[in-house]
């Protein structure tokens, strides 16, 4: 029994740690997206980090922000009801950091 109770505890240990360096391995994406043409903050705009399940919808300030999201390369793409969708590629997320992206969509 005693040898049962401790492989028990030591698989949790071991799936505790692997969770805490997992969930050490992401980073952020937040920036504005605005109107180019008038600077406008553009509010309910689509962005999805492409061929992943990452996305948000910017606020009244045209702010996002994507969190959690695994240290790699992506590329995000914007749309918004009247404008044209923008895309931006080689966006490199780091590990506990947030990179700013912001867009500026033309009609």
């Amino acid at each position: 029994m005693k040898k049962l109770t401790l492989i028990a505890l030591t698989a949790a240990l071991i799936l505790s740690c692997f969770s805490y360096l997992q969930s050490q391995q992401t980073g952020n994406v937040a920036g504005t997206v605005t109107d180019a043409r008038t600077g406008q903050a553009i509010s309910g705009a689509a962005v999805k980090i492409l061929n992943s399940s990452f996305s948000a919808f910017t606020d009244k300030q045209g702010k996002y922000l994507i969190a959690n999201v695994p240290a790699q390369k992506y590329s995000i793409q914007v749309s918004a009801p009247n404008y044209d969708t923008q895309i931006k590629k080689n966006i490199s997320v780091k590990t506990s950091s947030t990179f700013t992206v912001d867009f500026k969509l033309k009609t």
